[in-house]
């Protein structure tokens, strides 16, 4: 299977709500929509956004995402990556995505 993870863009917001409802849904947490999109659009592409997303793309179609933010380790006195969620569609999942 081919597939690409690129950069979410402000292109792929509307998927990724759709992505984010059905990852809830699968951890079986309350979730709503209401203020969903204008506060990721702010989190993502805002001038000073926090969050960081990555896409996995397949034939054209978002299959699932990842997003993560950057934190500082008082006790290591260093940064690190702190992936907040990933999720991919039920058909795609045992596939070996990974970023090359």
């Amino acid at each position: 299977m081919k597939y690409l993870l690129r950069p979410c863009t402000s292109a792929d917001l509307e998927k990724l709500l759709i992505l984010i409802a059905k990852h809830a849904e699968f951890e079986k947490a309350v979730y709503t929509s209401a203020g969903k999109k204008e506060s990721l659009e702010l989190a993502l592409f805002g001038e000073h956004a926090p969050l960081n997303c990555i896409v996995a793309e397949v034939a054209g179609e978002v299959i699932g995402y990842a997003t993560y933010t950057f934190d500082y380790s008082t006790w290591d006195a260093a940064w690190f990556i702190y992936l907040d969620c990933l999720y991919l569609e039920d058909d795609y999942r045992s596939y070996g995505i990974v970023r090359p």
